[in-house]
Parts: structure tokens; sequence; C-alpha cells
């Protein structure tokens, strides 16, 4: 921060005071504040493996196992320096373990010198193992089994290790009934099953501390609680279940997969309360909450004509729905599921991980435009109820994810001899969004419009029209907050964009002619197309809707050149 910055003429006026002759003085030199902070990391790695691979007969058998230890250690450190002058390098000299009377209010307390250590170290141990036993290339089992521990975790060994393991079976179709079938080159079906573990560095199963510096009072260091003693913090557990089926066919003109699979995370991390007479505070993280996906994943590449013009289709679906199963919720109220901006957890049971809610809406006001809200079942102007305590989350109304349930994408490529081009279709259905409006409250405050003030209710009438409230001054305490996160700003985000158009010309030099290239590409493209289809009926991309201020990305023209030596 130069001489000129506000923090640096805050902080020197802040230890500013009068001397014997009533000029002030300054405890902090003139001129710069310079921060500096200096950080390291080491780490060590230890792994040991061994494979063994024996083909007999109709027999295959793939075997590997080992162990791996990781450590890893973290150290910086920060300092600041007065007076500092980035011309001659010239620095001043302050006492940072005096405390000195506040200009403000007089009160005592030291120069802030930025002063900080840290050092962490992170140790994981793993061993492993996993095999493949196949016969008469038909059928195959496959397994694998680890057992991973962290230094993070739990005073209990169950804790500190986690067994992880998994196992699946194939079955490759074509070679057992197909294999003579014409157009049938591959029809594999896969099972699988097991678990996989995830550890936080930021939880830790002990007490730790946290330094504050030095007490104004006694010149002693004073520390707080960093998080409360845990002994039954664990490893965050992830199971999945996946069953897959890989097929080409039609001389490779046809292939793809589908898959469907079950995803459940159990012991993951959440907010519980603690009794605060302990003096940590009111809440702790412990291992409280269980989520469940489920979904398909479809993938198909087709070669749909392959003479002089040549045609390919590549395209991308999947279906992906969750569910909180589990979760305690310290507070209901649905002022904490109002969000504006990015979609957050809002983890409530039975409901999607990312959901979208809304205050009930009752219209406007015919006579004056103001909103007006439902509270059990009758219309209410009184927004502080509306969006206080007494209404829960389940006075509100869910629409569901924030999140896409189907997206994808879907490309084409036309090929005519050495010209081709391609272009990609992406698509996300059944999920909402949340779209910004007008905020009289910024408006007034920092003029920050919003293209919804045209639309505002102006006299009687207007509310058979529009949903956006009237402008008034002063405005009622509350207004704001709800009509902003009430049921006509949630709109459905399905959509499908128009990605990129590239055109494409491939040059392979003939026989007899000699340059330095292989080959050589000409191509041009086209981004950022825009929007071909959407749900919603105020024009607004979903990609883009989170904020007034977001901005659509410009249509980019792109060409270049790209050669093979």
């Amino acid at each position: 921060m130069d001489k000129d910055s506000y923090y640096a003429r805050n902080l020197f006026n802040l230890y500013s005071a009068a001397n014997t002759d009533g000029v002030a003085v300054s405890k902090i030199p003139p001129g710069g504040i310079l921060d500096l902070s200096e950080s390291g990391i080491r780490a060590n790695q230890w792994r040991g493996q061994f494979n063994f691979d024996k083909n007999w007969g109709y027999h295959q058998l793939s075997v590997l196992t080992g162990a791996e230890t990781r450590e890893t250690n973290t150290t910086g450190n920060t300092y600041r320096t007065f007076g500092y002058d980035s011309d001659n390098l010239a620095f001043g000299s302050v006492d940072v373990t005096t405390t000195y009377p506040t200009f403000v209010n007089g009160s005592s307390s030291f120069i802030p010198d930025n002063r900080s250590f840290i050092q962490q170290t992170l140790r994981f141990v793993s061993l492993f193992a996993n095999g493949a036993y196949t016969y008469k290339e038909k059928y195959t089992l496959s397994g694998s089994i680890r057992r991973d521990a962290s230094n993070l975790f739990g005073v209990s060994t169950n804790n500190k290790w986690k067994p992880l393991w998994s196992t699946g079976v194939s079955w490759n179709i074509a070679k057992e009934w197909l294999e003579n079938a014409k157009g049938v080159e591959e029809l594999k079906l896969r099972i699988t099953y097991g678990f996989s573990g995830n550890t936080d560095p930021a939880r830790v199963a002990v007490t730790t501390l946290f330094n504050q510096g030095n007490s104004v009072y006694t010149n002693s260091p004073f520390y707080s609680f960093d998080q409360f003693a845990n002994p039954d913090l664990k490893w965050e557990t992830v199971s999945q279940a996946n069953a897959g089926l890989d097929f080409t066919f039609l001389n490779h003109r046809l292939s793809g997969s589908i898959d469907g699979y079950i995803k459940t995370a159990s012991d993951l991390f959440g907010v519980v309360p603690v009794d605060y007479t302990t003096g940590v505070g009111f809440q702790i993280q412990k291992n409280v909450a269980k989520i469940q996906g489920k979904g398909i994943d479809l993938v198909i590449n087709s070669q749909n004509t392959n003479g002089v013009i040549k045609w390919s289709t590549g395209l991308n679906l999947s279906y992906h729905k969750d569910v909180v199963k589990e979760y305690y919720q310290t507070d209901l109220n649905a002022a904490n599921f109002m969000t504006q901006g990015n979609p957050r957890v809002s983890a409530v049971e039975g409901q999607a991980i990312y959901g979208i809610y809304a205050y009930r809406w009752g219209g406007l006001e015919p006579s004056n435009g103001l909103p007006q809200g439902l509270v059990n079942g009758e219309l209410s102007k009184d927004y502080l109820d509306i969006t206080g305590s007494t209404t829960q989350i389940s006075d509100a109304k869910y629409y569901g994810s924030a999140l896409p349930v189907y997206y994808g994408s879907m490309g084409n490529t036309i090929a005519y001899k050495r010209f081709s081009i391609e272009a990609r279709l992406l698509f996300k259905l059944g999920y909402y969004f949340r779209r910004s409006t007008i905020d009289y409250a910024s408006l007034y405050s920092q003029w920050s419009g919003h293209s919804d003030f045209a639309r505002r209710w102006q006299k009687p009438g207007d509310e058979k029209s529009t949903d956006i409230p009237a402008m008034t001054y002063p405005m009622p305490a509350g207004m704001s907050n709800f009509y902003q996160n009430a049921e006509p700003f949630v709109s459905k985000g399905d959509h499908i964009r128009l990605q990129y158009i590239t055109l494409n010309y491939r040059y392979v030099p003939g026989n007899g002619i000699k340059l330095p290239f292989k080959t050589i590409n000409f191509y041009s493209s086209l981004a950022n197309l825009g929007l071909i289809w959407k749900a919603n009926s105020n024009g607004i991309d979903p990609d883009y809707a989170t904020s007034y201020s977001s901005l659509t990305p410009p249509l980019t023209i792109a060409a270049g050149i790209r050669a093979n030596f």
C-alpha cells in the first residue's frame, strides 16, 4: 500500500497524537506499507508395487498389490514493513510491542504488524491390491481393495483407517452368442460395485488453537479455539453401483455405451449444534449427512454416410437426479434458502441438494402496486413477517433442482474430400434458476439499475401485465428482500445452445512435392453463437442469469493454421 493509499494514510492518522507543542505526531513513519509473505511445501512419497500377469489356456490373470505413504509439510510466514519507499528501498522502524491510544476513541491497541506463521503436516498411508481373472475372453471377474489412513481423523484406529473395496463382473456377449453374427463387433455387459473415501484437511479430530496475537493488557500471547475436539470424526464414504453395456455394430459404424448408476455418499461433514457452555461456539462439523444420486449416461457415435460425403454424429446424454437423505438442519427459516447469485447447497431432506425455493406470491396490489405475499393462504404486505422466522421452508414453494437433470451435447461433422464442417449443440434440461430484477434498495443507495425498471407498476391495471412492484420511497421494510425471492422471479432453465461451428481444410503435399510439413490444416470457427431455444419467456440466457451484472460471452471468430512436421 503506497503512501497515498487509504490504508496507509488511515493507519498513519489512527496512531497520531499531539505532542507538547500541539503538533500531531504519528507512531508510524510516513511512507508506504509493504506486506511480504513466503511459503514452502515439501512432499515425500514412497510407493512399492508388485505386478503379476499370466495366461494359460482359456485363463488370464492379472494382479497387482502394493503400498504407498505420503507426507506433505507446508510452512509459511508473513511480515510487514512500515515507511517503505520503493524508489530507494528505504523503510522505518515501529515499536509493535507497545500499545498506543488510537486517535478516534483513545482505546489502546497494538500497531498491526501482520505477522503470522503457518505449519501443517498431512500424512496418508495406503495399502492396495486389485486383480482381474478372465475366462475364454468372455467372462471377467475383477476386484480391488485398499486401506487408507490419515493423521487427520479420530483417536481410534477404526476412524484413522478406512477400508475401501470394489468388485465387478463383465460378460462379452458378442463372443458368447454372437461371434459369427454379422454386424456385431462388440457387445459387453459389465456390473460393478464399490466404495471410495474422502477427507477434508480442514477437519481434525483433536482440539486445535489459533494464535490471536498478544493481549493489550498483559502483552502475552492469547489463543482461541480453532476447532473443538471431535474424536469420532471419520472418512466420508461414497458407494456406487454401476451397470453398463458397451456396443459396436455395423462394421464400427455405430458404437457407444450406456451406463446406469446409483451413488450414495454417507458420513458427510455437516454442521451440528454443540453445548455452548463449553465455550467453543454453537456449532461443530461432524459426520452427519447422507446424499444419494442416480442417473444414466448414454454415448452414441455413428458414421451415417461413408461415401464421397462422410457424415458422422456424436451424442452424449446424461440424466442425473440427487436427493438429500439425511441432514440435521439447525434452522429451517425460509430466509436461509433464498439466495441471489450462484446456487448453493440447500440440504433439505427429501429434496435436491441444490434446491430452488420461493416465497408464495399474491400479485401486486391494484391501488398502489405494492407486492403481496401469502401467509396461511391470506394476502399480506407484512414483509418482515413473510421473510422472518415465522416463515419456514415448508411454507415456501419448492421448484426443483438448480442443476440440470438432463444435459449433454450433439455434434455433427460433414466431410467432402479435404473440406469438413462441424457443429455442436449443448443442452440442459429439467432445472430452475432465480433471475435478477430491479432492487430498489440498491437503486436508492448505489444507483444500481435493472432493465425491469421499465416494466414496473405505474398505474392501476398494470398489475395485470407485470409483476414488477411500483417504485416506492421510502420503501417498506423487508419489501425488497421479499419480492426478489418470490415466485415470479423463478424460471425454468431449460435451453439448447449452438456452441460452435468450425470449417476446416486439410492439405497433404502430393508425390514429388517437397515441403517442410506432412499436413497442414486451415480452419475457421465461430464460437458462443448463443441460444437457439429456451424455456423462459424473459429473453434470459440461464447460464448467465445469476446476476444483473452478468454478461453473456461475445461471439468469437477465429481462424488459424495448424501444421504437422
